[in-house]
């Protein structure tokens, strides 16, 4: 049975974290080329239609955090570009790798974000995947998240102006995601003890 992640309206105007992963958790990269592919056809299909604030690739799965633009009609255009970009790197994936069939989960989940305090746990969150996922200890360093892009000052992915704007400035938004992770760290020593 579908879930309301895999239904919600994707709507002009609104802010989605999208989200998806290898089908039965195989992988969906699987080495630098791959993810650089999957960045280039993600500018080139989607990022015409929508503002991209973050993004992690992780072996596996991948997230995304956008703003649709605002003009109308949005859930298929939307939908739409983003299944052609599944496509095609699916198409990729399997003539690299002798595999057929599905690479993704069929539906590809989308939370609509309403709250300014979870746009911004959700930037830390999807910077910090790398280290959830036990890939590196340290996210700055993780090369395929846009963590990069802020760090960089690249706008050529990221709408760097508009998410900046939200955190205050560079400083502002480096400092969120040390306390975050200071406050993660913190209750990882505290239930080991």
């Amino acid at each position: 049975m579908p879930s309301k992640k895999d239904k919600t309206p994707i709507e002009p105007d609104k802010i989605y974290h999208i989200y998806n992963r290898g089908i039965d958790r195989t992988n969906i990269f699987y080495n630098a080329y791959d993810y650089k592919f999957f960045l280039r056809k993600y500018i080139q299909y989607v990022s015409p239609h929508v503002k991209t604030f973050a993004f992690c690739l992780i072996p596996n799965h991948f997230h995304f955090l956008l703003k649709t633009n605002p003009e109308s009609s949005y859930d298929k255009i939307v939908s739409e570009q983003l299944r052609r970009f599944f496509i095609v790197h699916s198409q990729r994936i399997n003539s690299h790798n002798n595999r057929d069939g599905n690479l993704f989960c069929k539906s590809f989940k989308r939370i609509q974000v309403n709250n300014e305090d979870y746009w911004k746990r959700l930037v830390f969150y999807i910077h910090y995947n790398p280290v959830k996922h036990k890939l590196t200890e340290n996210y700055k360093e993780y090369p395929y998240s846009s963590y990069n892009y802020y760090s960089r000052g690249d706008n050529t992915l990221i709408d760097l102006n508009w998410a900046l704007s939200i955190f205050g400035s560079f400083n502002d938004f480096s400092d969120y995601h040390k306390h975050l992770h200071d406050e993660i760290y913190i209750e990882k020593i505290m239930l080991e003890e």
